[in-house]
């Protein structure tokens, strides 16, 4: 009888170190839960703040890049204003030129 009393108490006493260390554990395990919960929830910050950042460039580099081709059709249309006018000064001269010959 003593012996079941001891065996009882030996087992009684193991149940109650595993029920700390699951406590433990648990805690633990809470944790580290809790840390991974933070670093997941500031890295969707950052995806965030760099995505907002990524249309910010990608925008100011359309808008550029639209200056820049507005600014070349600008330049373009000159010329060919530019070259229109020369070819009226040359059609000009050629009729001034026909009606001097016919007098």
């Amino acid at each position: 009888m003593e012996e079941s009393v001891r065996s009882m108490l030996v087992y009684k006493k193991q149940a109650e170190q595993l029920r700390q260390e699951k406590a433990a554990l648990t805690c633990a395990f809470e944790n580290r839960c809790q840390q991974y919960q933070n670093t997941i929830t500031r890295l969707n910050q950052e995806i965030f703040s760099l995505r907002q950042q990524l249309e910010q460039v990608s925008s100011n580099s359309q808008e550029g890049l639209l200056q820049a081709q507005t600014a070349a059709l600008h330049r373009h249309a000159e010329e060919s204003r530019k070259q229109y006018e020369r070819c009226l000064d040359d059609v000009a001269n050629q009729v001034v030129k026909a009606l001097l010959a016919q007098k």
